[in-house]
């Protein structure tokens, strides 16, 4: 089989779409190590996984690069020394690697674009350039500039004990005229912004800095209420 990062034929791994640190530091697994997945479509009936979403992509050298990332996230996530600042309507988190934080954020949008999971249909970039020139970058280890597949992290103070153990992911919606996928992980809500103007978007003051400065914004009321509809709908559903 070849590898999906960097197209070789080699031995293929599972892998993981979503962090795995997710599911242990969030408490998402049961005694038997699964996760229960509740869709929003009436139609489909709630079911659990193994070991969180996974499916044979990459190579090991491929897995490993992408696993180094994905530990330097943990690391910061839920093992930072130094507290973010809360100044109000945002909080800001410093010294941030650029370079392995913005590569972490494109592996997920990447690998929710690739996998076949019916949970992530809504995340495709296969019509347009955008998932090649993502793959180019991951292999290359190159994050790109600042405006280049930005994410915008918010988060709703107010719900966050509710939706800390929760995952959702949002199919494509148009946001002044950008493609955003939006990403429910960690009880923080990930916009990743898609477009071939994103010197234009309006969030772009948001995204990771290059000086490793990052800033989560406080969602507005609208989204919150959102959020709890969403969950009482899925709640009664299961």
């Amino acid at each position: 089989m070849h590898c999906k990062l960097c197209l070789e034929q080699k031995p293929i791994v599972n892998s993981h779409i979503l962090p795995e640190f997710l599911y242990k530091h969030l408490d998402l697994y049961d005694d038997k190590h699964r996760f229960k997945v509740v869709s929003t479509d009436p139609q489909e009936r709630s079911k659990y996984e193994q070991k969180g979403f996974r499916e044979k992509l990459l190579c090991r050298d491929c897995e490993s690069k992408i696993q180094r990332w994905e530990d330097y996230a943990a690391r910061l996530w839920f093992q930072r020394s130094d507290p973010p600042i809360d100044v109000g309507e945002t909080v800001i988190f410093k010294s941030v690697d650029y370079e392995k934080f913005k590569l972490f954020q494109l592996s997920i949008l990447w690998r929710s674009s690739i996998c076949t999971f019916s949970e992530f249909k809504g995340v495709s970039l296969s019509s347009g350039p955008h998932e090649e020139r993502i793959r180019k970058m991951l292999l290359d280890e190159n994050p790109g500039d600042v405006n280049e597949y930005g994410c915008m992290i918010t988060y709703s103070p107010r719900i966050q004990d509710k939706i800390r153990q929760a995952i959702f992911i949002q199919g494509m919606v148009r946001v002044d005229g950008h493609r955003r996928y939006l990403f429910l992980l960690g009880g923080l809500f990930w916009h990743f912004f898609v477009s071939s103007h994103t010197d234009r978007i309006p969030y772009k003051k948001a995204f990771l800095r290059k000086d490793g400065v990052l800033t989560f914004i406080k969602n507005d009321d609208q989204t919150t209420d959102w959020m709890l509809r969403l969950f009482e709908d899925l709640r009664f559903k299961t």
